[in-house]
């Protein structure tokens, strides 16, 4: 908003705000401060008032009921009737004092209201209701003291004076009351609030009013020197360019120094163009020569240029050619030594197979030697077995003639008659045990055919293993021999293959190092024809500049042409 003003309005209008912030700022921290003055100094002049009011009150009690007394919880005046329902003396009170009034007469330990001019919200007058022992007046007028302070009648606060009545005795037969709402005091606290208000803004208005008046003087003061500079700036700028006129620069003060160093700039200005205008042709002539130069150094340039740039293709084709011969090496390296590796593994698991060979013909030679002593063993056993046979046949002999025994030894028993009875019973254990005995001998002939059978079948199977053990031991020997020819074959071909890779490599790294110094090449004959076509460009701006400068030459020689030096 500001931007386009003068820097006249600009100071005007920023010391006008400042000094409207600072006032407002002003009258807010003053208000707060005074307003809190002004609630204290109108509660101390409320109570100063209830204070007063108290003492013309008792006057007009006494001119008006004279002098009370207490009898049968009631106040007499000195015409000895009660004071019960005089409320023009209260009303008359609240009517000239602006306060409310109540008299109160004892009641036991409390005091009752006889007459008030206190309403409640139905406006009816509070007759009747006691103080109340909780009250803050109630200590202070028990020890017949004066009560000036806060009390809450019917729910609002009051700002209240107590004063109690005492009879010829000094005995405390009542209390007069006068009291002002806190409603009143608020109200007659914004009055005085807004008045005051009212008088700092009126003379707040006045001291801006004045203060704006002398700042428009002081600016106008300070600014004209400022205008004058400012006409002699725009004359020089806009105007016939006169540069032998001068300030006047005889004040001390800020603007006279402006003026001195104004007049100062213009002479050395002076000096500047004058002798811009003496160099001006100098500058025609020499861009003129220098045009004519960037002209010849161009086209031998671009000539340059042509040539590097064959040479530059030449090469890059050289040096893609080596690359993919380096590539080439470098895949046939990598092969070799796949290679390698492969057969290092052939020749690892060839090793591997021959001593699993050389123990597997050692298991089967211990696998013979058992076989053959299980061979042995079988035979023991068959002749083992046919001995057996042979025993068990007697055994067989023996229980048949034992059966037979039997028999006998039963037949004599029963020739005997009851004398052989026991005798009877022996021989029927001993024949039922030569039965028992037929039986297992029976069995045991029979297990010992079948056992006899199977060493048979054993022998024969033990020998037919033997066979095939045989066989694997050849066939074992003859892949050792063979594992071990082969094993010799793939290390002379991994021997072979090894040189080929090392070969390889050397290769590989003779064509990358070629590559490498024909990329270099490449790379320099691409610099020096990106410094050729660079340079170039150069003498075509110089060239361009050159010509520029020319007629910025003439159009400066003119230009100088409207200044007076």
């Amino acid at each position: 908003m500001l931007k386009n003003r003068s820097l006249k309005t600009k100071i005007v209008l920023t010391v006008i705000s400042a000094l409207l912030m600072t006032t407002i700022l002003l009258l807010s921290v003053t208000g707060i401060i005074v307003g809190k003055q002004v609630v204290e100094l109108s509660t101390t002049c409320l109570s100063m008032k209830l204070s007063g009011d108290i003492q013309s009150s008792w006057d007009y009690l006494k001119a008006y009921f004279g002098s009370l007394k207490y009898e049968n919880n009631r106040l007499i005046d000195s015409n000895n009737n009660p004071i019960d329902n005089s409320f023009e003396f209260v009303d008359s009170i609240t009517s000239k004092l602006g306060v409310v009034a109540t008299v109160f007469v004892k009641d036991d330990d409390d005091f009752r209201r006889v007459i008030t001019s206190i309403r409640n919200d139905k406006g009816e007058r509070i007759v009747g209701t006691k103080l109340g022992k909780a009250s803050a007046a109630y200590g202070p007028v028990v020890r017949k003291e004066k009560y000036l302070g806060k009390a809450n009648i019917l729910g609002k606060p009051y700002l209240t004076i107590y004063d109690p009545i005492v009879d010829e005795k000094n005995h405390i037969i009542g209390i007069l009351f006068l009291g002002i709402t806190f409603e009143q005091i608020n109200e007659t606290i914004r009055a005085n609030f807004r008045s005051l208000i009212s008088i700092s803004l009126l003379l707040t208005v006045i001291a801006i009013t004045v203060a704006v008046f002398l700042l428009l003087f002081v600016v106008n003061k300070l600014f004209f020197p400022l205008r004058n500079i400012l006409l002699m700036l725009k004359d020089i700028s806009e105007g016939e360019g006169d540069l032998t006129k001068r300030l006047n620069a005889e004040s001390n003060d800020e603007t006279g120094e402006l003026s001195a160093y104004f007049n100062k700039f213009v002479e050395k200005l002076q000096e500047i163009i004058g002798k811009i205008a003496g160099n001006a042709n100098t500058v025609a002539s020499s861009a003129g020569a220098l045009s004519t130069v960037s002209t010849q150094i161009a086209t031998s340039a671009e000539e340059m240029s042509k040539q590097t740039s064959t040479v530059a293709s030449t090469t890059a084709m050289a040096t893609t050619n080596i690359n993919s011969i380096s590539n080439a090496a470098e895949e046939m390296s990598y092969s070799a030594n796949s290679v390698a590796s492969a057969i290092e593994q052939m020749s690892y698991s060839l090793n591997e197979v021959a001593q699993s060979c050389q123990k597997e013909f050692r298991i089967a030679s211990e696998a013979n030697e058992h076989a053959k002593n299980s061979k042995d063993i079988m035979y023991k056993l068959g002749t083992a077995a046919n001995s057996i046979g042979r025993v068990v046949e007697v055994i067989k002999e023996i229980a048949e003639q034992t059966n037979l025994l039997a028999l006998n030894a039963t037949i004599e028993a029963v020739s005997a008659g009851a004398a052989g009875k026991g005798f009877s019973v022996v021989a029927n254990e001993v024949k039922a045990l030569a039965l028992q005995t037929a039986q297992a001998t029976h069995e045991i002939q029979k297990q010992i055919k079948e056992m006899q059978t199977n060493t048979e079948s054993a022998v024969k199977a033990i020998e037919s293993v033997s066979k095939v053990i045989e066989e694997v031991n050849l066939i074992s020997q003859t892949i050792v021999s063979a594992v071990e020819q082969q094993s010799a074959t793939i290390n002379e071909i991994s021997r072979s293959v090894s040189g080929v890779s090392t070969s390889a490599q050397e290769v590989s790294k003779n064509v990358a190092r070629s590559a490498s110094g024909l990329s270099e090449i490449s790379s320099t004959v691409a610099g020096v024809n990106k410094s050729i076509a660079d340079t170039t460009k150069g003498i075509v701006q110089v060239k361009t500049s050159a010509e520029e400068l020319s007629r910025l030459s003439e159009g400066l020689k003119e230009l100088l042409g409207q200044f007076k030096i």
